[in-house]
């Protein structure tokens, strides 16, 4: 009998102590009808030393896939490993972050209470190298799905991709994910609010772990990218009320002002998200 859920965990230079981590975060989940699917980079060389300790830490040994991609990248990381995944959902974990405990039956509750919604994320808080808790300003994630679909159009990705559980058919039907630079994440849930209701809960269900290390620091994205990105998420806006269409102007001075220009407006707009957060302005979906 297949399980619920399939745990998604792509793998590239992960420290061990981070790893075994994530693990016993795992092992304490309130929801067990799980299997964890391990794809590693091709380029990862320490792919034996991490499957024995992913094999000595979590507890259900037997529900364990392990796979390498045939080409280096994050995206085709994620699509072997999707490929192995037959559950009814699949839930997207980092090798460097940790779950709150009650994470996936929060999720897999939202979704099975909310069919029209494909996926859903949750909201996040930061820690070090060491896990303990940072006091760093982080993104208050859209619990709506049309706030979802202004933030994608407007600001940045609005679901923190480690926190993602999706229905296995909606992100199969899109072919899973495109082999874009700093934008897998991005251009993966623009391509699935076509298709359906995504948003985030307000609970806080992932330790998101901060290093110098982490693949967002060390490459970047193009603009036509993100112009592409951002438009698919106004189409949906404007599928619904076609008077959005003249939030048009705003990747288009993105565009305009360079990556420079558009990080300064981002990080006001974050700003102002987290503000209106914090004075209460916004809907939030229910557990």
């Amino acid at each position: 009998m297949r399980p619920r859920v399939s745990i998604l965990l792509p793998v590239y230079n992960v420290r061990a102590e981070w790893i075994r981590a994530l693990c016993c975060s795992i092992n304490d989940q309130t929801f067990a009808d799980w299997q964890l699917v391990v794809s590693f980079d091709a380029k990862e060389q320490f792919s034996q030393d991490v499957m024995r300790v992913i094999i000595s830490s979590i507890n259900q040994k037997e529900a364990c896939i392990f796979v390498t991609a045939l080409h280096g990248g994050i995206s085709e990381t994620l699509n072997a490993g999707l490929d192995l995944c037959n559950s009814e959902f699949i839930l997207r974990v980092d090798a460097d972050d940790m779950l709150m405990p009650d994470r996936i039956q929060a999720q897999v509750d939202f979704l099975d209470s909310h069919p029209e919604y494909i996926g859903c994320g949750t909201q996040i808080v930061a820690i070090d190298n060491h896990g303990d808790c940072l006091n760093a300003t982080l993104w208050q994630y859209p619990t709506t799905f049309e706030s979802f679909l202004f933030f994608g159009a407007l600001i940045n990705t609005p679901l923190a991709h480690p926190t993602l559980i999706v229905r296995t058919a909606a992100i199969k039907s899109i072919h899973g994910y495109r082999a874009l630079p700093c934008l897998e994440d991005y251009d993966l849930h623009s391509r699935l609010a076509v298709h359906g209701k995504m948003a985030s809960l307000s609970y806080v269900g992932l330790k998101y772990r901060i290093h110098s290390n982490q693949l967002s620091n060390l490459q970047k994205p193009k603009g036509r990218h993100l112009f592409l990105i951002r438009l698919r998420f106004l189409y949906c806006l404007v599928r619904s009320k076609w008077p959005y269409a003249l939030l048009l102007v705003v990747p288009i001075v993105y565009f305009i002002l360079g990556p420079y220009g558009e990080v300064t407006l981002r990080r006001m707009g974050r700003g102002c998200c987290n503000a209106a957060s914090k004075l209460g302005f916004k809907l939030t979906a229910s557990r």
